[in-house]
């Protein structure tokens, strides 16, 4: 019922889901194309005067030769960009979804995705703060507080959404912390 509820479409949330996923798409083909432009900006010898004149000469030899380590093996680095892309808005997901699970019988319109998309990353960041332990608190605050003033949710539902989508997670991840703390890699024989 939740899985269900959760992706039916409500009013607007197909075309509000098509301009996030445009704009998220921008975002992600500008920070390509800075990623792609800095490899000739990391050769270029009057960006390395500037940045000696800045006293930043090392920096820049030091994203040289990162971005060297990531074009040696590009078909790696761009499966794990797409990993990385994808376990983000799965993880974004989560929190629409408890949302969308809250509406009609807790609030009247829950946050589209939109709205879920633009305060997951100030969410994100705060809570990746060493203040508490988890961001537990921390989170719940933050839905608490960007929900209500971008989307007029109450109070108390974007508390609820924020420790609803954390224990989801953390439910979900309590089989992989397991399965990390008893493997055991294979035994090599000497010979």
């Amino acid at each position: 019922m939740v899985l269900s509820k959760s992706w039916a479409p409500s009013n607007g949330s197909f075309f509000s889901a098509f301009r996030a996923s445009g704009s998220l798409g921008c975002l992600l083909a500008v920070g390509l194309l800075s990623l792609i432009g800095a490899v000739p900006a990391a050769k270029s010898r009057r960006i390395h005067n500037l940045f000696s004149a800045l006293h930043l000469a090392n920096t820049i030899a030091e994203i040289r030769d990162t971005l060297r380590c990531y074009l040696v093996s590009w078909r790696r680095t761009a499966i794990a960009f797409s990993l990385t892309v994808a376990a983000h808005l799965f993880y974004f997901g989560t929190f629409y979804c408890t949302g969308r699970a809250l509406e009609g019988n807790i609030m009247a319109r829950a946050p589209s995705l939109s709205e879920i998309l633009s305060i997951m990353p100030i969410v994100n960041t705060l809570t990746a703060l060493p203040i508490s332990f988890a961001g537990i608190g921390v989170r719940e605050w933050l839905f608490q507080v960007l929900l209500h003033d971008l989307c007029r949710a109450p109070e108390a539902v974007g508390v609820l959404i924020g420790a609803l989508g954390f224990a989801i997670r953390l439910l979900w991840g309590l089989p992989g912390g397991a399965a990390f703390l008893w493997y055991r890699l294979p035994r090599v024989s000497r010979k």
